[in-house]
This record gives structure tokens, sequence and C-alpha cells, in this order.
């Protein structure tokens, strides 16, 4: 009975602490897609055919990897209670100072990318949607100066006339199409910058606000969440420096013109995650120093595996086991992310 009353508070203290990350990480997510409506995509900006896949996919895989690791209680209960509410202080300040870095990391990328576009033109091309004139004809009366309303007439009567005169090839849908008309996507650096930053910033949102020890199963204990920000990271890098160019061109990315612009994008991702994993770290240390106390001491570091006297005590001899594991994988990532740059920045 008293082994079942310590797992049931074990895994209430994993779950409130859990529930706590969940609501960090949907008010950022939620700020970046607002910042996203509000202001690029009022300026005609759109992803390419499979890059909403892509991000879903590695946001999905990292998420998902995420609770299943706040999911595992720590085996010992802690003398730290996890904060109450999203309000407390050090999580709601927290919140708001991550989501300041985040929207400047990507308001300076932005402007960095129409800074290339503006020096390294690309391929010509339309953004966003707008309505497509085709084969405008005016009145002999208004040949000179048409008016708005009268283009507009013309080019309603010339687009929906196909309806009258092919109504067994779908005139009429045919006729709207030749009014609207969506352009064909062209790669451009503002959407390398969103795409890849979008990727990047989920990452390290997840990783920021993980809570970790002393309420669950941190980072390093969890394969599949090492896994997924080893991968999202990469990916990224992969991307700016264009290491497999026929990834770069399914994805209908445009690689990066020079040098100086890829070690730009580089800093800017790794100066998003540097800031907003101190800002946190600041948060809790002088808004919750109780919390920051319990994380820096690590009690589970001080078993030995000789000195074990019951089940929490093998338990955390395995995490330990399995941390030493997700390490190696961190550090093959790190080997491939420096080999990447060295290749794709410094060779090329």
């Amino acid at each position: 009975c008293i082994d079942g009353v310590d797992t049931l508070i074990r895994s209430g203290v994993a779950a409130a602490a859990c529930s706590l990350c969940l609501h960090q990480t949907i008010a950022l997510n939620s700020l970046m897609s607002c910042y996203n409506l509000a202001t690029l995509y009022r300026d005609g900006f759109r992803y390419g055919k499979f890059m909403w896949n892509v991000e879903l996919a590695f946001i999905t895989f990292v998420n998902q990897a995420s609770y299943a690791s706040s999911c595992m209680p720590r085996p010992r209960i802690s003398a730290v209670r996890p904060p109450q509410s999203v309000f407390h202080p050090s999580s709601a300040i927290s919140t708001f100072l991550q989501a300041a870095v985040h929207l400047i990391t990507l308001s300076v990328g932005v402007n960095m990318a129409r800074h290339l576009e503006s020096t390294y033109p690309l391929k010509a091309g339309r953004k966003g949607f707008h309505i497509k004139w085709k084969d405008i004809q005016t009145d002999p009366i208004s040949s000179q100066q048409p008016s708005a309303v009268h283009l507009l007439r013309n080019t309603l009567t010339q687009s929906l006339s196909v309806s009258s005169s092919d109504k067994g090839s779908g005139g009429l849908g045919m006729g709207i199409m030749k009014l609207l008309g969506r352009p064909p996507f062209h790669p451009n650096y503002v959407t390398n910058v969103v795409f890849i930053v979008s990727i990047f910033q989920n990452a390290a949102i997840s990783l920021v606000n993980h809570k970790g020890k002393p309420f669950y199963g941190s980072v390093l204990e969890s394969r599949s969440f090492c896994l997924g920000i080893s991968a999202a990271i990469a990916f990224c890098v992969v991307c700016v420096t264009n290491t497999f160019p026929e990834m770069n061109t399914l994805l209908e990315l445009a690689p990066f013109p020079s040098r100086d612009s890829k070690i730009k994008m580089i800093l800017l991702l790794f100066a998003d995650f540097f800031f907003a994993f101190l800002v946190d770290r600041l948060c809790v240390f002088f808004l919750n120093r109780d919390l920051w106390i319990e994380q820096v001491n690590a009690p589970s570091s001080s078993v030995r595996d000789d000195a074990l006297n019951d089940a929490a005590d093998e338990e955390e001899v395995v995490l330990k086991e399995e941390t030493k594991e997700n390490c190696l994988i961190l550090y093959a990532t790190a080997l491939f992310i420096s080999m990447c740059i060295f290749d794709g920045v410094f060779l090329s």
C-alpha cells in the first residue's frame, strides 16, 4: 500500500510539471504563429510544396518525445514542488522573455533574408495571392485611359465566357481559374529563413522548457528526445550549408549565396537557443531558488553501483547508463554538424 502511494505521488508530480511545460510550449508556439500570420503572410509569404509536411513532421516527433519523457516520473519524490500555476513569476517571465528572444531572432532573420534578396536577386517571381489579369481589351470609347471598373467588367466577361463556349470541360471553373490565378512558388531567402528558423525554434522551445530533474525524466534520459532534438538541429544546419543539394532542391530552398550569409544564419540559430536558455535559467535562479538548487545538486548522481539498497537505486543506475549512451548520440550529432559546417561553409 505504501509503495502504491509513493508511485501515485511521483506520477502526480510529473503530471503537474508536464502540464506546466505543455502550457509554456503552447504559449510560445502560439505567439510565433501569430507573428507569422500578422506580418509575414500579410506580405505574401508562403511555403513550398513539401515544407509544411517536413516542418510538421519535426514538430510532431519532437513534441511526442518530449511528452513521453515528461510522463516518466523520477525514482524518488523531490523535496521541491513544481510551480502551481503557469503565472508563477519564474514561469511567466521566462515565457515572455523567451518569446521576445524568438521574435527578435525571426525578425532579424527575415530582415537579413530581404537584404540578401536585394543584394543577390533571384529569379523574378510574384509572392502571395494576387488577381491575375489576362488579355484585357477595352472599349473604343475608353481605350486610352480605361477605368478600373471597366477593366474588371471586361475581365469577368472574358474569363467567364468560357463556361458558355465549353460547358463539357468545366467551363465555369476554368473561367474562375483564369480570373483568379495563384502564381507558382519561387524559392527565395525569406522562405528559407522562416522554414529553417521555425524548425529550430520548435526544438529549442521543447528543449529549454523541458523541466526534467527533479520532476520527471531529463533530456539525456530519453533516447527519442535526444534523437528528435539532434535530428532537428542537424537538419537545419544541413539546409543552411547545402550539404545535400538534392534535398534542398526537393524542398524548394534557395541556396544561400555567400559564405558570410551561411555563417550569419548558423550564428543566428545558435544565438536564439543560447539566449532563450539563458533567460530561462536566470528566471529560475532569481525567482525559484529552491528549484535551481535541486536541479544543480542532482542527488541521483551520488548513487554507486555497489551500494544498491532498493528499486529506486537500481532505477537511477539504469538512468545513468541511459544518459551515457544518449551522450554518444549528441557527440555524434555535434561531429556531423561540424563536418557539415566545415564542408558547406569553409570549403565551398
